[in-house]
């Protein structure tokens, strides 16, 4: 979960920068941005690889500052009442129940659509009264509707134009597949500037290649007119032509901009994709015993703890990644631990860490403060007797540093 979240979180970053800042054509912006969207779908944590190279252990260290915060608050959350997964699962599903709703509107608006449209003179385009707009409907046999003063008006081929395009673009799938991650991220505030983005950049494609059809600037001259009559129309799986009027404004001024990339552009472009790409497959390293490759005064600490009065015996596990010398905390039901490891003996045999361990028990106002020392990867066991609760606390640690 640690690398999966890392990664997500830097790529979307990269693509939302690179969108903002570098003058990209609006179709590269949609492809990289769709990019961004899909990798959140991507389990990175069940990517990885095993490798003891020296190339991905002089990188820990640059990325461990970033890893370490990030593990041990996944891992307070794994040992609450709920585990990480389990509310993840929970809050997806809640998502994808919203995405169906979303899917069943955009049939049963189709039909409407259906019912209430004249055809035209033109294939696949039908006028309904008091659309005030107009738009694409239907996946696989996608239609064209505009409202009937618009069809009669000056506008209309400009509309129709603009319309075919999105079909051509395959936009009504586009537009589905975003609407897709935003039900099933909805509590991801990265995930909702992407998706914000992307429906921008999908109608800024469209318009770029709309006006590379047109002669003499037409669909140019004509967009802002065209905007103004329409009403603002929002739908999560329907293409509107015109949506609000800040997207509106984006749109007309994106017309009249130019979008080239000189070398300084492609340069800090490729160089910041090769550093991402690298810093995510370090990030996948593993050394070939299954566990992270660790940087110099990293200590990985694996976990299990249990209560003899528990029948049939209940272990929690978990791993907790923290610096050697420095103090984490993790919850663990009712228990707090507080836990900080210590490299006293570091030689070619063998090392040995000392880990200085706090328990708080709030239900009993208990305090204990054991210490466990244990060689490096080897396992050690820790029983320390709650004589409140007639138990016993049964710890088995492992800590694993680098050699």
């Amino acid at each position: 979960m640690t690398e999966y979240l890392i990664i997500n979180i830097i790529v979307s970053c990269w693509v939302l920068a690179v969108n903002r800042l570098m003058p990209i054509q609006a179709k590269y912006k949609f492809t990289l941005l769709i990019i961004a969207i899909s990798s959140w779908s991507i389990p990175f944590g069940l990517a990885s690889f095993q490798s003891n190279s020296a190339f991905f252990e002089q990188a820990q260290s640059v990325i461990s500052s970033v890893k370490v915060p990030v593990s041990n608050l996944i891992t307070q959350t794994q040992t609450s009442l709920f585990a990480w997964e389990s509310q993840l699962f929970l809050l997806l599903m809640l998502g994808f129940i919203r995405f169906l709703i979303d899917v069943f509107q955009l049939y049963k608006q189709h039909q409407l659509y259906m019912t209430k449209g004249q055809a035209t003179t033109f294939k696949n385009v039908f006028c309904i009264k008091g659309l005030n707009n107009a738009c694409v409907s239907g996946l696989f046999k996608p239609k064209i509707w505009i409202d009937e003063s618009l069809y009669y008006s000056d506008s209309a081929e400009t509309i129709i134009i603009h319309e075919q395009q999105h079909i051509n673009g395959g936009d009504n799938f586009w537009l589905l597949w975003i609407t897709l991650f935003q039900r099933l991220f909805w509590f991801n505030p990265v995930m909702w500037l992407l998706v914000n983005q992307a429906r921008l950049a999908l109608e800024l494609r469209c318009d770029a290649a709309c006006q590379q059809q047109s002669q003499n600037k037409k669909y140019q001259a004509e967009l802002a007119q065209i905007l103004l009559q329409m009403n603002q129309q929002t739908s999560s799986t329907i293409n509107h032509m015109s949506h609000s009027p800040q997207s509106n404004m984006i749109r007309i001024k994106q017309l009249s901009q130019e979008t080239t990339m000189n070398k300084i552009h492609h340069t800090f472009l490729y160089a910041t994709a090769f550093i991402i790409l690298t810093l995510s497959i370090n990030l996948l390293a593993k050394t070939t015993n299954g566990k992270p490759a660790l940087a110099t005064n990293e200590v990985l600490l694996d976990i299990s703890l249990a209560m003899s009065s528990d029948q049939p015996l209940d272990k929690k596990q978990f791993s907790v990644l923290t610096q050697n010398g420095e103090s984490t905390t993790v919850k663990i039901g009712d228990l707090k631990l507080e836990l900080k490891p210590n490299i006293i003996k570091q030689d070619s045999e063998r090392t040995t860490i000392l880990t200085e361990l706090i328990i708080y028990d709030p239900s009993t106002q208990e305090i204990s403060r054991p210490s466990l020392m244990s060689y490096n990867r080897k396992n050690a066991v820790l029983m320390i007797d709650n004589e409140e609760n007639e138990n016993t606390i049964i710890l088995e640690l492992t800590a694993t540093t680098k050699e």
